[in-house]
């Protein structure tokens, strides 16, 4: 694992060194941990996404793509104890080689999930799975402390959810990485309504809304700079190789443009962040270099807004085995965690 502060300095890369620090109240990332070693051992994890209810209770869930032998495997929703200070298996939520899963707030008030399952198997062949990539991806809304389905919308190879508002609409935007024929295959954004009431109950409504261009999208992040809205697109490979440029997009009349491209070698994850209410920030994580060669590992790119446009402020080298990224605020500084 790699530390690095918010201008993507590398703090430690040393599997040795201990970092310490008080977290305070907010202890996401420690159930995110916990929960990573609650899971059973047997299962391949992708994604651990902690969240918090309206009441304050504190869940995490896990994304379980692979158990060695099916993709025929359930993601587990659990929450935190606080007497016993545990955390609990609550239930077994349908999932289909799941990926990733997200959490968000509507401006209503409730709370949802969505789980991008990669990869359907229908059949094994002499024990080896078979499917497809082109399946559906579930959306839930958390009921009384449990998930219940709300909706699925169809998704190729999905890898990432990202959801966001703009005025009082909510979107949910989905990366798709291949539809058993191409790596090359749009992203799309969905438009979420939560009609549900007392009366007539769970009515949720998730409607297409744009297709976004993309190479074997890995991750997809929103950030609002000023008045413009932004989404930005990690693409992974593009026709025969990692040479891939990401995209971002900006929110014009109602619609995402493209904005701009920068340069990307297999990117696997995209964060954002402010630093103050004047500067904001993309990161890109790229699994390879411009060099291409697995040795050299991978790179850190961290662009700024400026001037109209992107300005790269820092290329971290030798960035080796990244998975995934993220960013949060911890003693009141910003940090960039790889996996």
């Amino acid at each position: 694992v790699q530390v690095l502060d918010a201008g993507g300095n590398l703090l430690t890369g040393d599997s040795a060194t201990v970092v310490t620090a008080q977290i305070g109240q907010d202890n996401s990332l420690f159930l995110s941990l916990l929960a990573a070693a609650a899971v059973d051992p047997g299962h391949e994890v992708l994604d651990m996404e902690p969240f918090t209810d309206e009441n304050g209770t504190q869940y995490v869930i896990a994304a379980k793509y692979y158990d060695g032998s099916t993709y025929r495997v359930n993601s587990t929703l659990y929450v935190w104890n606080e007497t016993t200070e545990e955390l609990a298996a609550v239930q077994e939520v349908p999932s289909l080689g799941a990926w990733d899963w997200h959490h968000f707030v509507t401006p209503a008030g409730g709370v949802f999930l969505a789980v991008a399952n990669n990869f359907r198997e229908v059949s094994a062949d002499n024990g080896v799975p078979v499917g497809t990539f082109n399946t559906k991806s579930y959306v839930f809304k958390l009921q009384g402390g449990r998930a219940v389905f709300a909706a699925a919308v169809d998704t190729h190879g999905a890898t990432s959810f990202e959801a966001f508002t703009i005025g009082s609409a909510t979107f949910l935007g989905v990366t798709n990485s291949y539809d058993d024929a191409s790596n090359t295959v749009p992203s799309e954004l969905f438009r979420l309504t939560d009609l549900s009431d007392d009366t007539f109950g769970l009515n949720v409504q998730v409607a297409s809304f744009q297709s976004l261009p993309s190479s074997s999208a890995f991750d997809m992040e929103y950030v609002a700079v000023g008045k413009d809205r932004y989404l930005a697109v990690a693409n992974n490979f593009q026709g025969t190789g990692y040479t891939a440029n990401s995209t971002v997009f900006r929110f014009t009349d109602g619609r995402f443009a493209e904005w701009e491209r920068v340069e990307t070698y297999g990117a696997v994850a995209v964060a954002s962040f402010h630093l103050g209410a004047e500067r904001s920030f993309l990161a890109f994580a790229s699994t390879l270099s411009p060099s291409l060669d697995i040795a050299d590992g991978g790179v850190l790119d961290v662009y700024e807004f400026a001037l109209g446009t992107l300005v790269r402020r820092q290329r971290v080298p030798s960035v080796h085995g990244v998975k995934g990224m993220s960013h949060f605020r911890l003693n009141q500084a910003d940090w960039l965690l790889f996996a």
